[in-house]
């Protein structure tokens, strides 16, 4: 028999055994970490996608967008209508960011493929994001598998950042926001909606925001008139505006253009043909300098925010960004052919010694307004020279001066024709009806006459004695109420001012004020003189529409009554005798009648010329800024006034002003309301 221990297994079989069991213990154990970390990352994983999602539910709004009134800044238009009566644009005005809209249906295939083939190949595809380039950009985020920052936005998520302004905060919560918004966004919009927004906001170097702008400052010309190499440049733009800027940068521009090229070749936008001769295509930029806007066009625009202030109540600082930044379409009263002749005269010819009399103290200034009797401004100089600022001190405006006699017809003669004071040949002595300090007062540019004068022979001669003797029947109250009330004046003084200084005294008949008034108001007055009595406000537009084409600000000639009929045909007689007779003899015009009255202050700092014809008033103004004495050879305002209503004027048929009212012209020819002529 064999002893039972001779039936043991040999040593190395047990070993071997024993090897696989640890083996299988081991692959037990590893396989059990794998599970464990597997089931750990997918709790994790599940945690985290939770968490994110009740994030987005609870914490994340989507920006209530609405691409139909989203408040960008673009470019607001000035309009003035052409000889046939159809606006053309004169003027585009921005703040700074020049945009301005242009729908889908007018740009170019060519241009929408540039855009989509570069920074975004799958739009028409998402939903407003692209997955696969989103995860790629938030992997780099934390991995930093590029050495850029790889973005992963869509075009529909950069629309978002150009009208919210959030650009370049690329923070995980605010893109997580961000792709929300744009998943919503695409619910409520159409693709070609959310592309023209895009292509009309975003930013493509300097002052241009959008494909119109950008095209017009790069290529002079509309974005729907760029060829296929010129759209490539625009859309090579979007990744660094200013890097690549074709005026500063050619050489990058034309390497980003082979690019966005290359980009839609790949993607079979278009041929291999087209994409070689759009490569080859010479480039050539014209650039566009910030442009001095006209001193009409200034006009336009303060009047504009006056009125948005003044009418609907806005904050001024809401008004000016309205007007430079909110795409209001302005229809202006502008007259292209007055412009131009008034700009022939205080621009081109603005150093010419055949309009321009030589200055006793140099080179003096001047300002006009001409408006139609609707009191539509047709024409206005701020200043004699070229322009060299945007919204700078106007002469024609913000000036105030004192008129001199230019006051006489419309603050004392006419009132007092009105209230049956005076009449055509009512006659004063030239002396002075008065003592001021200690000496006689008025003087007169001449000496004293001591003759006894009529009424058109004091207002053609310019005689401050006899406008003074009349203005002691009118009172010098009347007067201020009557050019406050009746002739838009507003800078009268009614009380002493610190000074002890007003406008209540006999000096307001002769011009003579305390702060002065304005070239427009003068021009203004002088309207119910050439239109029956009737004064109309002056205004520089008719309409502005807001950018969604409603109506915000309108005018209208009103048409109030300052004078008589009657009143206002005698005074027109007694202009034209001034300009026939008086010192305006010179503003005569062989191509229509005319009739005016000069100015000139005693300290001889301002030389005045208002003048009116049957189609138009306009007022001059000559003079030093610093108040040196402006005596010259003749009055230089009659001579301005003349050269530009010859141009203008002569172009027109030969008219003359009728007789409104029930006026009659008696024996001795003068003009008397009828039944009060001498017999």
């Amino acid at each position: 028999m064999k002893a039972a221990g001779n039936n043991r297994p040999p040593a190395s079989k047990k070993a071997a055994s024993g090897s696989k069991k640890t083996e299988r213990h081991v692959a037990n154990k590893i396989g059990k970490v794998f599970l464990t970390l597997f089931l750990l990352v997918v709790i994790t994983g599940s945690i985290v996608v939770g968490t994110l999602a009740v994030y987005i539910l609870v914490f994340v709004k989507p920006e209530n967008i609405d691409l139909t009134n989203a408040q960008l800044k673009f470019t607001s238009m000035i309009y003035a209508n052409d000889s046939s009566g159809n606006p053309q644009l004169v003027s585009q005005i921005n703040g700074g960011e020049n945009r301005i809209w242009v729908s889908i249906d007018q740009m170019p295939d060519n241009l929408k493929n540039a855009f989509i083939s570069t920074e975004d190949q799958r739009f028409y595809e998402h939903e407003g994001v692209d997955w696969k380039r989103t995860i790629g950009a938030f992997a780099n985020f934390f991995l930093h598998f590029y050495s850029t920052d790889q973005g992963g936005s869509t075009i529909t998520q950069q629309l978002i950042k150009n009208i919210n302004g959030d650009t370049y905060n690329r923070k995980p919560g605010v893109k997580i926001a961000e792709i929300v918004t744009a998943l919503n966004l695409e619910k409520k919009f159409s693709k070609d909606q959310i592309l023209e927004s895009y292509l009309n906001t975003i930013p493509l170097g300097g002052s241009s925001y959008g494909v119109e702008a950008a095209s017009e400052s790069y290529f002079g010309k509309s974005a729907k008139d760029l060829d296929l190499a010129q759209c490539a440049v625009l859309a090579g733009l979007t990744q660094a505006p200013n890097s690549y800027n074709p005026l500063k940068h050619p050489d990058k521009a034309k390497t980003r253009q082979a690019y966005v090229l290359k980009n839609m070749l790949d993607q079979k936008m278009i041929t291999q043909a087209q994409y070689n001769q759009a490569l080859a295509e010479p480039l050539t930029y014209v650039g566009q300098q910030p442009a001095i806007r006209s001193w009409f066009v200034d006009q336009v625009i303060n009047d504009v925010i006056d009125d948005l202030v003044t009418q609907k109540g806005y904050m001024r600082t809401r008004a000016t960004s309205m007007v430079l930044n909110g795409g209001l379409k302005i229809y202006s009263t502008l007259n292209p052919t007055v412009q131009t002749a008034m700009d022939n005269v205080y621009q081109t010819n603005a150093n010419s010694s055949d309009i321009w009399l030589a200055g006793k103290n140099g080179t003096y200034q001047s300002a006009m307004v001409i408006m139609d009797y609707s009191g539509a401004v047709l024409g206005l100089e701020g200043a004699r020279g070229a322009k060299t600022t945007n919204l700078g001190f106007s002469r024609a405006t913000d000036m105030l001066r004192s008129p001199g006699s230019s006051i006489k017809p419309i603050g004392v003669y006419g009132p007092a024709i009105e209230q049956g004071l005076i009449s055509w040949s009512s006659t004063f002595q030239d002396s002075p009806p008065i003592t001021l300090n200690g000496s006689p007062w008025p003087h007169n540019d001449d000496s004293w006459s001591y003759q006894t004068m009529t009424v058109p022979e004091a207002l053609a001669q310019s005689k401050n004695t006899i406008a003074v003797r009349i203005e002691q029947l009118v009172k010098p109250a009347t007067t201020v109420n009557f050019l406050t009330n009746k002739l838009g004046f507003t800078t009268l003084v009614t009380k002493a001012d610190k000074n002890g200084n007003s406008d209540m005294g006999l000096a307001v008949g002769i011009g003579s004020l305390t702060k002065g008034v304005s070239v427009e108001t003068m021009a203004a007055a002088y309207q119910p003189f050439g239109d029956g009595g009737l004064y109309n406000k002056p205004y520089t537009y008719t309409k502005v529409l807001d950018s969604n084409g409603n109506v915000l600000l309108e005018n209208k000639a009103t048409g109030t009554r300052a004078f008589s009929q009657e009143t206002s045909t005698i005074v027109n007689r007694l202009l034209q005798n001034d300009v026939t007779n008086g010192t305006g003899v010179k503003a005569q015009l062989s191509s229509t009648t005319v009739g005016g009255k000069t100015g000139t202050t005693d300290n001889g700092w301002d030389r005045w010329f208002v003048g009116i014809t049957p189609d138009y008033v306009g007022a001059t103004w000559c003079g030093y800024d610093d108040n040196k004495e402006m005596y010259t050879r003749d009055n230089p305002s009659v001579i301005a006034w003349h050269a530009v209503m010859q141009k203008i004027q002569s172009a027109l048929p030969y008219k003359t002003f009728p007789v409104w009212g029930d006026v009659v012209q008696g024996a001795d020819g003068g003009w008397y309301k009828a039944g009060t002529q001498p017999q």
